[in-house]
């Protein structure tokens, strides 16, 4: 809430200048720095044979997993002829990897191939992970071994599978006199799986190791998990000896879920006097990827990321009209692969009436793995609360002033000697020192606690001042001549001069006032100036 007490004043320069001035108050401001969430990778592993479709919901902030999947392993023949070969043992699953884009919290659908079957049975199952747009991750299983010294098993193969790293499995060995043979070694995610080499199971990588091919009148063994080849039975002397299932498959998926951090100067009870000062800061931390590269390429994307910091308010001369409207890019600043920094530049005509909210949604072309991310926490712009406790007041720190005016001066020349209506033109503001200068008005806070004293001054009509600047002194305080006035003068902006004011007599603020007239002659103007008294 605003509450303005006006107070009006003229001021005569080049054939009379009027200069206006209305005196008020100004809020205060609370705001709670907010935690920051850091996220972590994670990886989920599948290993039950089947189909689950719709078996896997992307958790929030996941937007791509690394799909990786290996076939099932091939099951082991047996030795069902007396004195026989043993059985040939199964080939290891292939394995493929993807990186694959998902939506947060859709669901999707992924297999695990199943074992493949003994005495020369069906191949190992193919496993997939399957994300948006259809795309997969696949790897096929390996092939059983035949009964009896047949065909050993093949690995999974790259030709059928689909991924953007693919490696084969090991083969499995062929029976040979009364042994089975080994399993294959499932692929490795670095190399293609090993093969088996008589009895011995395939190994070699950091697949899965296939089993081992086993002596006369032995059962075969079956393939470890995940994906390794069976191996075979040994042949038989007597009644036949089976072979085994092959590994069941997998499908791992690992992912980082994609946060961007929003910290800075922002979050730390942040006011619209801050908004209208400038220099705030507001830093964007990537977690789980980056930013587009550096120079030109981060350069262009620079204002798409000033477009997606938006208010959830629509005041006209709020955060979206004002701040989003006219930040310069030169704020932004991408002072690493994970860091943004934005420099908030000064906005003199930022004003709200409520507490604004502001959310910042990075795009997805300022992002490398191109997703836009919605950057937490949203911070808060609170509006100040006005007080008109602050008085004007003549030379003897008791009379209410009405009219401030200054006498006339030349083009382009500074007048320095400005008088209000109560002491009037005999008394103007005079230098000198301590209990000899006099100030233009006095100011008095009649409230109950310190206040912090902003001004805001419109620019004067028919452009007949350049510059202005002021001097809050302490009361009764040297001012030797006009150069101690050395504040300058914000136009069109609420203001602090940084001096607080106490309540009571003897806490009372002598104001100085200078103004620098522009090369307009023969004009008259106008402007207001708004007195305001912030709340510590």
């Amino acid at each position: 809430m605003k509450v303005k007490a006006k107070n009006i004043a003229k001021i005569i320069f080049v054939f009379l200048t009027i200069f206006s001035w209305i005196f008020s108050g100004w809020p205060q401001v609370f705001n709670f720095p907010p935690k920051i969430q850091v996220a972590q990778a994670a990886t989920e592993t599948f290993t039950t044979a089947g189909t689950f479709t719709n078996g896997w919901t992307a958790p929030a902030d996941v937007y791509s997993v690394t799909a990786e999947t290996w076939g099932g392993g091939g099951g082991s023949g047996g030795g069902t002829i007396k004195y026989g070969p043993g059985g040939s043992g199964g080939g290891g699953g292939a394995y493929a990897s993807k990186v694959i884009s998902v939506t947060p919290g859709n669901s999707y659908t992924y297999v695990v191939g199943a074992a493949g079957l003994a005495s020369g049975g069906a191949a190992g199952g193919n496993s997939s992970f399957t994300g948006n747009a259809s795309v997969q991750s696949l790897a096929c299983g390996g092939t059983s071994g035949a009964n009896n010294g047949g065909t050993a098993g093949a690995g999974g193969t790259t030709a059928c599978s689909d991924g953007t790293d693919e490696f084969a499995g090991g083969a499995g060995a062929a029976g040979a006199g009364t042994s089975g043979g080994g399993g294959g070694e499932s692929a490795g995610t670095t190399a293609t799986g090993g093969s088996a080499s008589g009895t011995i199971g395939g190994t070699g990588t950091d697949g899965t190791d296939g089993s081992a091919g086993q002596l006369v009148n032995v059962v075969g063994v079956a393939g470890n998990n995940p994906s390794a080849g069976a191996g075979g039975a040994g042949g038989r002397s007597g009644g036949s000896k089976v072979g085994a299932a092959g590994g069941v498959g997998q499908v791992r998926l690992t992912y980082t879920p994609i946060t961007i951090a929003l910290t800075g100067t922002v979050t730390a009870s942040i006011t619209e006097a801050d908004i209208v000062t400038g220099g705030k800061t507001i830093i964007l931390t990537v977690t789980g990827d980056t930013w587009v590269a550096a120079g030109a390429t981060f350069d262009a994307q620079r204002q798409n990321i000033i477009d997606g910091i938006d208010s959830a308010q629509a005041e006209s001369t709020g955060w979206d009209t004002v701040v989003k409207a006219t930040q310069g890019v030169s704020g932004v600043v991408r002072t690493s692969d994970t860091i943004v920094t934005i420099t908030l530049d000064a906005f003199a005509s930022y004003d709200i009436t409520a507490t604004e909210t502001i959310t910042a949604t990075i795009p997805a072309t300022a992002l490398v793995g191109g997703n836009a991310i919605v950057a937490t926490p949203t911070f808060d712009i609170t509006a100040v609360e006005f007080s008109s406790a602050i008085e004007i007041r003549a030379q003897d720190y008791t009379t209410s002033v009405t009219t401030i005016a200054f006498p006339q001066g030349t083009p382009e020349t500074t007048v320095s000697q400005p008088y209000n209506n109560i002491d009037g033109s005999g008394n103007p503001q005079t230098f000198g020192g301590a209990g000899v200068a006099k100030p233009v008005v006095t100011l008095y806070n009649s409230g109950t606690s310190t206040l912090t004293i902003w001004y805001n001054i419109t620019t004067f009509t028919n452009g007949i001042v350049s510059s202005e600047n002021y001097l809050v002194n302490a009361k009764g305080a040297a001012c030797a001549d006009a150069s101690c006035i050395t504040g300058s003068v914000t136009f069109d902006a609420d203001t602090t001069t940084g001096t607080t004011i106490a309540t009571g007599v003897g806490n009372e603020k002598d104001l100085y006032l200078k103004a620098i007239l522009s090369a307009v002659a023969g004009k008259s103007g106008n402007s207001t100036l708004t007195i305001l008294g912030e709340a510590l």
